[in-house]
């Protein structure tokens, strides 16, 4: 009468029924979740990458890929409120309902922000200008006036510059610098220079 060990291949069978079971738990722990997928483009389907995700409940945020995709997987089934934000875009949000083991989808077509901004300047003429123009107005020859606040309001060197800014006026420069004041062309010695009624002699130190 024979008698047959069978105590190796019972450990051997009750390992692979262990890993059977263990590759088991691990599909059944997979299906338990569900994934969310999407893509995010603007209206004229235009990838948009680098799109910012926000997920909520459970404070998730993801960035699209390079084709404008964005992935999320192990999500518990539920109810979702997917958020898509770019910069120039408006913002857009979807709910989604994620089910276990399955590939729920959502796509985003944002479209241009809309920028409405009304501004209102009101300003009153400073009291020199307003001078200056009723001195022109009222002059019986023909005269500029450069008042103070237009003076100083601009980046002038010199009396020369802010007068060159008139018209029918221009400068004869010296390295850059206005040094004299031609009217309509005339060369320098032809034109006067008076201030508060006195006459300033030429600059050129020339008599002509």
């Amino acid at each position: 009468m024979s008698h047959r060990r069978l105590g190796p291949r019972l450990s051997l069978t009750a390992i692979l029924l262990t890993l059977a079971i263990g590759a088991g738990a691990k599909i059944v722990a997979a299906q338990d979740y569900g994934t969310l997928k999407g893509r995010v483009q603007d209206i004229n389907s235009n990838i948009l990458p680098g799109a910012t995700v926000h997920i909520e409940p459970g404070a998730i945020a993801v960035v699209t890929d390079r084709e404008g995709f964005f992935t999320v997987t192990k999500l518990a089934p539920g109810a979702y409120r997917v958020e898509v934000s770019y910069l120039g875009f408006a913002t857009d949000a979807k709910e989604v309902t994620v089910t276990a083991g399955q590939l729920a989808r959502a796509d985003f077509k944002l479209a241009p922000a809309k920028v409405s901004e009304d501004v209102l300047v009101t300003a009153s003429r400073s009291r020199g200008e307003a001078e200056a123009l009723e001195e022109r107005k009222n002059s019986i020859n023909i005269v500029n006036v450069l008042p103070e606040e237009v003076i100083t309001s601009l980046p002038n060197a010199n009396l020369a510059d802010a007068i060159g800014r008139l018209p029918s006026v221009s400068l004869e420069r010296d390295e850059g610098e206005g040094k004299f004041v031609q009217v309509r062309g005339l060369e320098s010695q032809f034109t006067n220079v008076t201030i508060n009624g006195v006459h300033i002699p030429s600059v050129s130190g020339s008599s002509e």
